[in-house]
């Protein structure tokens, strides 16, 4: 899915969005990778001012723990 990132940060025009949700609803492996690209985004922002030299022990602790909850209505 070429257009995830652009899809989930809001960035696409309506028609390249709705075939990204079209597509998504029907393909699971797609729907799911939209699902981790958006916890793995929410992750990293609430990384922001951490002070710490590395935040990959944080963002590994909050994918695993499920934290990163969608910031959309959007089902995808």
């Amino acid at each position: 899915m070429i257009h995830a990132s652009g899809y989930v940060d809001g960035e696409l025009e309506i028609d390249a969005a709705r075939r990204v949700y079209d597509h998504a609803h029907m393909c699971p492996k797609c729907r799911q990778m939209l699902d981790l690209l958006r916890r793995t985004i929410s992750s990293l922002r609430g990384l922001r001012g951490s002070g710490r030299a590395s935040v990959v022990p944080d963002v590994l602790d909050a994918l695993r723990s499920g934290d990163g909850q969608r910031e959309t209505d959007n089902p995808l």
